[in-house]
C-alpha cells in the first residue's frame, strides 16, 4: 500500500491557493487539498467528500484483503478521530480526499507484523516429520573372491604350410576356412618330374644288384683259386673288395630311391595337424620353391588347432602372490601340486567372457605360470588351458578372464545402493535399534550379483540404509522401511556362466 503525507492546515493561505502551490511526489501520489475551515477553525468537508462512515466501511475492506479484523480496523477508525497529522492512501476517486490518521495506519501496520509473526511461530513450533529410508541387514555368506583381466586367445598348435619341392601348382584340394584333419591333401604341385626321377632310381639300384651279384660270384671264385694257390693273395683281395664295393653301391642307390619316392610324395602338400585352414595364398599355375624368400620355402597356408586353445593373461605382482599362497593352501590340504605340472584333476580354475556379455561361458584352468616377472611392466605371463569344442573360440581373440584369488569364506555383502562416497572414503549409514543414523568408514571389495563385498568397517546384521541414503544425516532419527525382498543367495563370487 501507498501512503502521502496530506499538508497541515495553514490560516495563511487559503484552500485555493494551497491547492495550486501542491506538487505530487510520484506519478501515483496525489495531493490532498487543504480543507476549508470555519470561523470557530472547525474543517469543512469540501464537497464529493465521503462521509466518515463510508470511510470507515473502505478501511475496513482493504484492511481485511490485508489479514486484518474487524476489530483492527474499529480501532484504527476511532484513532484516525483523536489525531490531527493525517494520511492517505490511494484509493478510488470516491475516496480520493479522504484523509488517513497516521497513528491509526501505524497500529494497521503493527496488528498486521504481530498477526504473520504469530503464523511463523506456531509454523517453527510444529517438528518435522522423520525421513523415510529403507533398510535391510549386511549378509554374510561363503564367497570365493575372483579377480578379473584381459587376455588373448592362442592357439595350441599353428603350422605354416610350405613345400617341400619346387614345382608348379596344378591343384587346391581345399576350401578356405575349413576343417581339416591330419593327412588331408591341400596342394598338389606337378608330379611328373619327381616320378622321372623315381623311375631313374629304379633303375640304378636294379643295376647296383646286378653288379653286386656279379662281384660276389668273383670273389668266391677268387677264393678257391687262393686256395689252389692259382692267383696271389694280392687278387683275391681285390676282387673281394670289388664285391663289397658293389654292395655299397646298391644301398646308395635304394637310398636315393627312397628320397626321390619322398620328392614325388611331396608333390602332393597334405595337411601335418588337425585344424582350421586359411585361404590359399597361392593358387594353381604358380611357382612355388624351397627357396623363395631370404632362403625359405614359399608359403602356401596356415592352419590353426581348434580344441583345445590357450589363454594368455598378464597378471600384476600381487595376483601372482595371492595365487602362490592359495596353491600352498591348497596343496596343505590336499598334498598336491598346483599350478606348473599340477594334477589334472585339482588346478586352479580360470573362467571365460567374450565380446560384451556378462555370461561366462567357458571354464578351464591354468596350465603354467611363466618363470620371471617383466621387469618394464610388472607383470607375468599366465597360461590357461580352455577346452573349445564349439569352435567359437578363435586364435587372437580379446577375452575376460575371471581368475579365483581366495578360497571359500565368510563374507560381508551389502547392497550397491548403501554404499556411500565422501571425497576418497567410502561409507554407508548404519540404523540402531532406536532409529538412529550412524556413520560407518568401510573397505570395500569387488562387487558380486549386485551386492558389494565390506572388507571392513561393517559387522554381520547391521541394518544399512539401501534407499533414501540423501535423506539421511548422522545422528537424526529416521523412519526405517525393511527392504521387502532381499537379494537373491550368494554363494559364490563367480560370475554367471552359460549353465545358470
Amino acid at each position: 500500500m501507498t501512503y502521502l503525507p496530506s499538508h497541515q492546515p495553514d490560516d495563511s493561505v487559503d484552500a485555493t491557493a494551497a491547492n495550486k502551490a501542491a506538487t505530487p511526489v510520484k506519478k501515483q501520489r496525489k495531493v490532498t487539498p487543504k480543507p476549508a475551515r470555519t470561523s470557530d477553525g472547525a474543517h469543512l468537508a469540501p464537497a464529493g467528500t465521503p462521509s466518515e462512515s463510508d470511510v470507515v466501511a473502505y478501511i475496513e475492506t482493504v484492511e481485511v484483503e490485508d489479514g486484518l479484523t474487524l476489530s483492527d480496523s474499529e480501532a484504527v477508525a476511532s484513532q484516525r478521530v483523536s489525531t490531527g497529522s493525517v494520511v492517505e492512501r490511494e484509493m478510488p476517486s470516491v475516496f480520493a480526499f479522504a484523509p488517513l490518521p497516521v497513528f491509526g495506519m501505524a497500529a494497521l501496520l503493527a496488528l498486521t507484523s504481530l498477526t504473520l509473526t504469530g503464523c511463523n511461530e506456531s509454523v517453527a513450533q510444529t517438528p518435522p516429520a522423520a525421513p523415510v529410508v529403507t533398510i535391510a541387514a549386511a549378509e554374510v555368506k561363503k564367497i570365493t573372491e575372483w579377480d578379473e583381466f584381459t587376455g588373448r586367445t592362442e592357439a595350441v598348435e599353428a603350422v605354416d604350410v610350405r613345400p617341400r619341392i619346387a614345382g608348379n601348382i596344378t591343384e587346391v584340394k581345399f576350401k578356405a576356412g575349413q576343417l581339416v584333419k591330419k593327412g588331408d591333401p591341400l596342394f598338389v604341385i606337378d608330379p611328373r618330374t619327381y616320378k622321372a626321377i623315381v623311375d631313374q632310381r629304379v633303375a640304378d639300384v636294379e643295376r647296383a644288384k646286378v653288379r653286386l651279384a656279379n662281384a660276389e660270384r668273383m670273389a668266391k671264385r677268387a677264393t678257391k683259386l687262393l686256395d689252389g694257390k692259382v692267383i696271389s693273395t694280392e687278387a683275391e683281395d681285390t676282387l673281394v673288395s670289388l664285391a663289397a664295393e658293389a654292395k655299397s653301391a646298391l644301398f646308395s642307390a635304394e637310398a636315393q630311391l627312397d628320397a626321390a619316392q619322398l620328392d614325388l610324395e611331396f608333390t602332393t602338400v597334405r595337411s601335418p595337424i588337425d585344424g582350421r585352414i586359411s585361404r590359399a595364398l597361392l593358387t594353381v599355375g604358380n611357382y612355388v620353391s624351397t627357396t623363395a624368400k631370404a632362403g625359405e620355402p614359399s608359403l602356401l597356408t596356415t592352419i590353426v588347432s581348434v580344441d583345445p586353445i590357450y589363454v594368455h593373461v598378464d597378471v600384476d605382482e600381487l595376483t601372482l602372490l595371492k595365487l602362490k599362497e592359495l596353491g600352498t593352501t591348497r596343496d596343505a590340504e590336499s598334498q598336491k601340486v598346483k599350478i606348473n605340472g599340477a594334477d589334472p584333476d585339482d588346478k586352479i580354475p580360470v573362467e571365460l567372457a567374450v565380446g560384451g556379455s556378462d555370461v561366462y561361458t567357458y571354464q578351464g584352468y591354468i596350465e603354467s605360470i611363466d618363470n620371471r616377472l617383466d621387469k618394464n611392466t610388472s607383470t607375468i605371463l599366465l597360461r590357461a588351458v580352455v577346452p573349445n569344442s564349439d569352435g567359437k573360440l578363435v586364435p587372437g581373440l580379446f577375452t575376460r578372464v575371471r581368475i579365483p584369488v581366495t578360497n571359500q569364506k565368510d563374507t560381508v555383502l551389502v547392497a550397491e545402493t548403501a554404499i556411500g562416497t565422501d571425497q576418497a572414503q567410502k561409507f554407508v549409514y548404519t540404523v540402531d535399534a532406536q532409529n538412529k543414523v550412524a556413520y560407518r568408514g568401510v573397505t570395500l571389495g569387488p562387487v558380486i550379483k549386485g551386492q558389494r563385498i565390506v572388507r571392513s568397517g561393517l559387522k554381520p546384521g547391521e541394518k544399512v540404509v539401501v534407499n533414501g541414503l540423501q535423506r539421511a544425516r548422522p545422528g537424526i532419527e529416521v523412519n526405517p522401511t525393511l527392504q521387502a525382498t532381499q537379494t537373491a543367495q550368494v554363494t559364490d563370487s563367480k560370475p554367471k556362466t552359460s549353465g545358470e
